[in-house]
């Protein structure tokens, strides 16, 4: 798979679930944890999603107005 194809997943699969950890992310989509935290920081500075709440309940959340 390439880069953007698993950036594109990941951000349709936190639009599909808001919330979601990143433990969950990497077993639902069979991605290294690694490889996940890249696209997730690609999509953080791209202001595209955001970490809400504390580090060990907390989830990925599209901002508003990106759908």
């Amino acid at each position: 798979m390439r880069v953007n194809e698993g950036v594109k997943r990941v951000y349709q699969y936190i639009v599909h679930t808001p919330g979601i950890r990143l433990p969950d992310l990497s077993s639902k989509l069979h991605v290294s944890g690694k490889t996940l935290e890249r696209w997730i920081k690609r999509l953080c500075e791209e202001k595209k999603i955001v970490f809400k709440g504390a580090a060990k309940i907390g989830g990925y959340y599209v901002i508003d107005g990106d759908i």
